[in-house]
């Protein structure tokens, strides 16, 4: 089983917004791509591992996140879940400020008009039976969402956040199943 959270908690309402898109995202691809793996909600790992990760209590740094992982109560209340795999997950998306003209009137509008969007998503993953890191893939994706305008706005958006959670869910999957592979034999777990 594999558990997913973010990190570092503390984010404010739009950007919190943004990342439960992209762990739905996440969760989607993941399932899509490794059917034989088992995700568990964030907030049951959040509420398992309760006050260690919390904005005030959270590890600032991955070298801190592995040291909290080695704790022998954090083993214990992770093996109690049944989890193999933990991967901590931190996005953003940055939206520049757009670009051109449309004008309207009383007969419709007319003009063009961008904005150019990027999405930046890292995770770290460990392997849990040995608190091993695993991998830090971290996926960067660009776009331009452009509304040309004729009579009414047509909107052709950037998708970003897509394709860089995507993108991110093939990488992790990747070092999910190398983990799996490296298993010790009769690992009943696996």
């Amino acid at each position: 089983m594999i558990g997913l959270v973010w990190w570092p908690a503390n984010l404010a309402y739009e950007a919190f917004e943004s990342a439960r898109k992209v762990e739905h995202c996440l969760i989607d691809e993941l399932e899509r791509i490794a059917p034989e793996v088992d995700l568990v909600d964030q907030g049951i790992l959040r509420d398992d591992l309760y006050p260690l990760l919390e904005p005030a209590t959270q590890p600032a740094s991955v070298e801190a996140f592995g040291a909290m992982l080695e704790r022998a109560d954090v083993r214990q209340r992770l093996a109690g879940l049944g989890l193999d795999f933990l991967i901590a997950v931190a996005a953003q998306t940055r939206d520049d400020e757009g670009q051109g003209l449309i004008l309207c009137g009383y007969t419709g509008c007319l003009g063009f008009a961008w904005q150019d969007q990027s999405t930046r998503i890292q995770a770290v993953l460990w392997q849990l039976d040995g608190q091993e890191l695993l991998q830090k893939p971290e996926v960067e994706t660009h776009g331009t969402s452009v509304y040309p305008t004729f009579l009414l706005p047509v909107p052709l958006l950037a998708r970003t956040r897509v394709a860089a959670c995507r993108e991110l869910a093939v990488r992790l999957a990747s070092g999910i199943r190398d983990g799996l592979a490296v298993a010790p034999a009769g690992d009943e777990k696996r």
